[in-house]
């Protein structure tokens, strides 16, 4: 039987996010930390970088009062977002 997303995510072992930072030769105070494994990089972190990379990856995002309605992106179709409790 085929695992779902969430029982494979559940089944690993998370690495600390200051972990993961240093790997990327990003400073303490170039992060935003929201508990052990999550946090947000400052756009001051960019500064005296080389751009090395042309693909970001983004995991997640928290979604807006505005839902999939408010996504102006070039090419994004008009959808209808999600019935939810915070719209």
């Amino acid at each position: 039987m085929k695992k779902t997303d969430i029982e494979i995510a559940l089944s690993q072992d998370l690495e600390p996010i200051t972990d993961i930072a240093a790997k990327v030769e990003l400073k303490p105070d170039e992060i935003y930390l929201y508990g052990d494994h999550i946090a947000k990089i400052k756009l001051s972190a960019r500064e005296g970088r080389e751009a090395t990379a042309r693909t970001v990856l983004v995991t997640a995002m928290t979604p807006t009062r505005a839902g999939w309605r408010g996504c102006h992106a070039p090419g994004h179709r008009a959808a209808r977002a999600p019935s939810t409790p915070w719209m």
